[in-house]
């Protein structure tokens, strides 16, 4: 079923009172153990947790939080990314998706001559080195093998470029990509030789006579969407120059006369090449150019005009321009801005997004503008000793708050926070990219210490004196907020991932426990062993581990029970609608959800414009309601989950779709099977650029 917000289908009350009659419960468990063999690596990457325990190799997803058989012992592991890893069994290779806990063999007679592996792709081609070969291709979204023959001059190496997403093979007959998130390849043909193909992140490019038209003509640039799967052609190119990537974005030059060249910039989002109209760049003098996941930017003192262009990556309609002055100053870029002050004369900066807008958003300090506090997602920065100042791409503003005398900063890909010292006791104020103001704690005690571990979206505080001792502060990201500090009952060591903590305590029992940034919850481990664990707690963006004095390998899953595969800014990527004002032939990006449940409970989904908290209970249903009802729409029944406890939606067209720059917040219904009714423990964001 296809739901939009213009059109919504208020149905929800109905909707709950039809399964009351079910009544049995969901365990949310969120850790699993198996045997632990000392002799064997465990990897942990990303989403996945490996290991081989001496009686099979068993993998635990952060989505099912479940070990899952996928291969007899002595297997062995060829290569891991953030959402899968490959095994080989016997005479055939096997790959496991951390995203859909599910394997997909192939088998070959050839030798294995090159293996690469990204976080969402894996290639494997058998050959004899040279001449002929085949590329098998895995996909972590699809489960699924693609296989392709060529041949090839040269090595397989010398041809291939693998990143997170993307895969580019270059062969005698043209230049083939594949995309995670479409599962297939897709060829370029050429009939004379393309450059060494390059990739990062979404974006493979190589350059050519590409024109079937003039196979003799000018060099062009050809990207390859990993988002969209398709190849794009850019104008000709300069002889010589390099085109250059950065995840999701690449800039070429392109002819512009025999003096000038003009830019070219180019989306994975959108799939194509948008030429500037802003400014033409002098060949003979240098310019300043930067690239970042999904920006790029020239600064040019001697070109026409003279100043800086960006373009970003959405909505990607072109290249914004800035007229700038001698002396102007350019602050390094995050992934996804810009911060600029064209001239040193007057008191203002400028924020470019990458994300949302398309145009320079100027903020005037009062005095000195002193940055160094960029992150990923976000900026921060000190107007004057007397303002800290912060910018989110996402919403494309600037934002302040006073600036207390004493204070330091911890600054995240995702959130930025304020430690602020008074009389009064601490306080903290956090800045997260997806909601784009200050939030800031109570008064915490009067003279408490405390210790910092961050990463990714967490900034988590422990207190080391007073009453209070061994409380734990997190800033709650998702739900913009600070709850009471969580009493572990004493001292702990954090370990800290991008989107998990786990902490454990320094005296016996040696309790580990884990916080999940998606669900807002702290989960205890199920040992019961009480000596001194063989192997310390461990984390990685969405999982974490330990090994317990039992020698139990545990594992702990941070994904909640809906979990968007581009869950942007608890990770690199986003969801697009695929609607821009002059582009209405771009498609939307292929939607990745994962409903994490008991095998044979039936998937509903629910969105809306707004979250709740801590939301409203619903009659007969476990946990509460966290959507805000004015705007909340139903989809499904997407189908009952299986064995591997997660159903995918990985849909090529919008089963929820939003306008650009819009925030979604979704929770799932699970009904009819054992987890009874149950709602999401809670709301998952989605942003749409």
């Amino acid at each position: 079923m296809s739901v939009d917000l213009r059109r919504l289908e208020m149905g929800l009350i109905p909707f709950f009172v039809a399964f009351l009659s079910i009544a049995s419960a969901k365990a949310a468990t969120r850790w699993d153990s198996i045997a632990y063999a000392a002799a064997n690596p465990v990897v942990m990457q990303g989403s996945l947790v490996v290991h081989d325990n001496g009686g099979d190799v068993f993998a635990f997803s952060a989505t099912s939080q479940r070990f899952a058989k996928i291969a007899p012992t002595g297997s062995s592991i060829l290569g891991s990314g953030d959402e899968l890893v490959v095994v080989r069994v016997g005479p055939a290779y096997r790959a496991w998706s951390a995203r859909l806990n599910q394997t997909a063999d192939i088998a070959q007679n050839l030798p294995l001559v090159h293996t690469a592996f990204g976080d969402d792709v894996a290639l494997l081609v058998f050959g004899t080195g040279i001449g002929s070969a085949v590329a098998c291709a895995y996909s972590a979204v699809t489960n699924q093998w693609k296989s392709i023959s060529g041949t090839f001059a040269g090595t397989i190496a010398s041809n291939a470029a693998v990143s997170r997403f993307v895969i580019a093979l270059r062969t005698t007959g043209g230049v083939y990509g594949f995309s995670a998130r479409k599962g297939e390849w897709v060829l370029l043909p050429s009939s004379t030789a393309a450059s060494t193909p390059a990739a990062d992140g979404n974006v493979a490019v190589t350059s050519g006579a590409f024109n079937p038209l003039d196979p003799l003509g000018p060099p062009v640039a050809a990207a390859f969407s990993g988002v969209l799967g398709n190849w794009a052609l850019s104008p000709p190119i300069l002889a010589g120059s390099a085109v250059q990537i950065d995840h999701n974005v690449a800039l070429c030059r392109t002819v512009a006369g025999a003096t000038e060249w003009v830019a070219s910039g180019y989306s994975a989002y959108n799939g194509r090449w948008v030429t500037s109209t802003a400014m033409k760049h002098k060949i003979a003098f240098g310019q300043s150019v930067h690239l970042s996941d999904n920006v790029v930017a020239i600064v040019g003192s001697s070109d026409t005009p003279p100043g800086i262009e960006a373009f970003g990556a959405r909505p990607g309609l072109g290249f914004a321009y800035l007229a700038s002055t001698i002396g102007g100053v350019f602050v390094p870029i995050g992934q996804d801005y810009l911060i600029c002050q064209p001239s040193l004369l007057v008191k203002t900066v400028h924020a470019f997004s990458g994300l949302c807008g398309g145009t320079f958003k100027p903020y005037a300090y009062t005095n000195s503008f002193s940055g160094g506090f960029g992150g990923v997602h976000q900026f921060l920065a000190v107007d004057n000793q007397n303002k800290v100042v912060a910018y989110s791409a996402a919403t494309h503003t600037f934002v302040d708050m006073p600036l207390p005398t004493a204070y330091d900063f911890a600054q995240q890909d995702a959130v930025g926070e304020m430690r602020q010292s008074s009389v009064a006791g601490t306080r903290f104020h956090s800045f997260a990219a997806r909601h784009g103001h200050f939030t800031s704690s109570p008064n915490q005690e009067v003279g408490a210490m405390f210790v910092t571990a961050s990463a990714g979206s967490l900034v988590s505080r422990q207190q080391m004196n007073g009453v209070g001792a061994g409380g734990i502060l997190v800033y709650d990201e998702r739900c913009d907020r600070y709850p009471a500090p969580y009493q572990p009952g004493a001292p702990s060591k954090m370990t800290a991932g991008r989107n998990v903590l786990l902490i454990s305590l320094a005296a016996s029992p040696q309790e580990v426990t884990g916080y999940s940034v998606a669900r807002g919850d702290w989960v205890k481990s199920p040992s019961s062993a009480s000596s001194v664990p063989m192997v310390l707690p461990l984390a990685e963006d969405n999982v974490g581990y330990f090994v317990d004095g039992s020698a139990q390998l545990c594992a702990f899953g941070g994904d909640g029970d809906l979990h968007a595969f581009y869950s942007w800014p608890n990770d690199t990527e986003f969801q697009t609608n695929g609607v821009a004002s002059g582009q209405l032939v771009i498609p939307p990006s292929p939607l990745g959800l994962a409903f994490a449940g008991e095998p044979s409970d039936l998937a509903f989904g629910m969105y809306s414009l707004g979250f709740v908290h801590p939301g409203a209970a619903i009659a007969g249903y476990q946990n509460p309601l966290h959507l805000a009802p004015a705007t909340l729409a139903v989809f499904g029944p997407l189908g009952p989950i299986g064995a591997s406890r997660i159903l995918a939606l990985t849909t090529t067209g919008s089963v929820v779709s939003a306008p650009s720059c819009v925030q979604l917040w979704l929770q799932c219904v699970l009904t009819g099977g054992p987890s009874g009714n149950w709602l999401g423990q809670r709301c998952e964001g989605v942003w749409f650029f």
